[in-house]
């Protein structure tokens, strides 16, 4: 076979300190990846969360009623009202990112009705008021 031979190389030391730094880096980058869940399908983050407190809420429940006599403990109570309040925020959250995601794509629904021309009509003293025409002059013959 053949033989390896380690050779030195002269190199320079590191200059400066490095920018990274593992926790605040890993912090951000973990605050940007729930940033563009939570933007673009929120859903996908609050139904798992919701869903989980409803099952631990289902257990809870089965368990007060076995060990308490079909009776429900203020904590169950608690943690069912948790999870639908979790769930419909994942929903509402939902719906603003979709209307969001919508109009970016669209243009606006809010249209205005009224035709703006350069010549005012007669009919819409508004008009010549933004022209800066007198609105009377279209009734007068030519």
């Amino acid at each position: 076979g053949y033989s390896v031979d380690y050779v030195d190389i002269p190199y320079a030391e590191r200059a400066g300190r490095s920018k990274f730094h593992w926790w605040a880096d890993t912090r951000r980058y973990l605050r940007q990846v729930v940033r563009m869940a939570l933007s673009y399908n929120p859903l996908r983050v609050f139904m798992p969360v919701g869903l989980l407190l409803l099952a631990f809420a289902a257990g809870k429940l089965v368990f007060d009623w076995v060990t308490r006599d079909f009776s429900l403990s203020p904590n169950t109570l608690l943690l069912f009202l948790a999870a639908f309040q979790i769930i419909t925020t994942g929903m509402l959250a939902d719906l603003v990112a979709r209307r969001a995601r919508r109009d970016r794509l669209l243009p606006s629904r809010r249209i205005h009705h009224e035709v703006v021309t350069l010549e005012p009509r007669a009919r819409d003293p508004r008009a010549a008021e933004v022209v800066g025409l007198d609105a009377r002059a279209d009734d007068r013959p030519a």
